[in-house]
This record gives C-alpha cells, structure tokens and sequence, in this order.
C-alpha cells in the first residue's frame, strides 16, 4: 500500500505542474505599456525600469572620464571586430537562403503547434485616430479598421480563441482634429506541457536535421 501512495503522489504532483497554464499579459493605456507574465502566484515583470532622478553628482569631472573611458573601451572592441571579419572575408560563408530553410525546417512545425496550444483569454483594442483636418481623419480611421481586421483575422486563425473570451476591437474617429490614443488590454495563456512539446519538437527536427546534413 505504501509503495502505491509514494508512487501515485509524485505522479499527482508532475500531472499538476505538466497542467498549470502560463499567463501572459499586455495592457496599454495613457501611453505606457506594462507586459507581465504570471505562472501561479509568481509575477515576472517585462517593462522597463524608470529613469531615476538626475543628482548633482552625474555632472561631476569624474563620472564624465568613467562615461568617456566607456566609450573608447566599445570603439576599441568594435575595431578588433571589423579587423577579424576582414581577416576571415575571404572563407567561404553560409548562404543566407540556405539558413533560412534551415530555420523552416526546424521551427515551422513548433511553431504551428505553439499557435495550436495557445488561447487567448482576453482581448480588447480600442483606436481613437485624429488628423490634421476630417479629410485625413477619415484616411486614418479606415486604415486602422482595416488593419484591426488583419490582426483579429490573424489571431483567430493562428492560435484559440476561448470561448468566455472578452473579445472587443473598436475604432472611433475624432474629426474634430483631435490627438491619437490607444488602449489595449490582451491576455493568452499556454499550458507547461504545451511548451515542453514544442520545444521536444523543435529539439527532434534539429536532430534530423543535423542528421540529415551528415548523410548528404
């Protein structure tokens, strides 16, 4: 009986974890972006850190010289760089074309798969175009229905659209001359063994693919 729990708990614990979804959010308003991604109770912040407060002491003698020693210390790394790629000019490089096929056979089938497994959970856009007069403000508006269509389109056919999803795309025109402003609020979630699967994937067409290469 024991040997049954101690066997049967573990196997619980990974179906778990294998099951738990990772969260990914983005949301715009008043012209700042905040990205997180959350996986259970963990937070993982993307947006970058706010400049701090300029002090007194940023306009001394020596952090200028520190600013400077930096400078020639990148322009020097730079110029050893462009000696040895002109040194090495003359060997025989890899085909662009042939590394983007390479590239397509190994990250085009995880890559269908990852839009198969990922779900959108939330999306909501909302566009207000402005122009100089009505004239661009009617250009502006169509152009950015149109291409609020394309990305809906792109979305639903790409990846799944949950069925209790807040789904809402709405543009409006301001032909008063006003500003342009833009919120947007989108969330998709994938599970972890959806991602475990891709990258299984995308590891065993490299090694085909390394295979293959050898033969030939």
């Amino acid at each position: 009986m024991w040997w049954l729990i101690t066997i049967a708990v573990p196997a619980v614990l990974v179906v778990l974890i294998l099951t738990v979804r990772i969260r990914f959010f983005v949301k715009f308003k008043d012209k700042q972006l905040c990205a997180f991604l959350r996986i259970l109770f963990v937070k993982i912040v993307f947006t970058g850190k706010k400049r701090g407060k300029i002090k007194k002491s940023d306009f001394k003698i020596r952090k200028f010289r520190r600013r400077r020693d930096k400078v020639l210390k990148k322009y020097r790394i730079k110029k050893k760089s462009t000696a040895s790629v002109k040194k090495h000019a003359g060997k025989k490089q890899r085909s662009p074309l042939k590394l983007i096929n390479a590239l397509k056979e190994i990250l085009w089938q995880p890559v269908k798969a990852f839009g198969k497994y990922l779900r959108i959970d939330r999306f909501e856009i909302y566009v207000r175009t402005g122009g100089e007069d009505a004239a661009k403000a009617a250009l502006n508006y169509g152009y950015t229905v149109q291409a609020l269509q394309y990305l809906v389109t792109f979305l639903e056919s790409f990846s799944t659209l949950r069925r209790t999803v807040r789904k809402s795309a709405e543009v409006q025109p301001d032909f008063a001359g006003g500003n342009w402003n833009a919120e947007a609020d989108l969330a998709v979630s994938i599970a972890v063994w959806q991602v475990l699967s891709v990258a299984l994937k995308a590891l065993i067409n490299y090694i085909k693919f390394k295979f293959s290469k050898k033969t030939q």
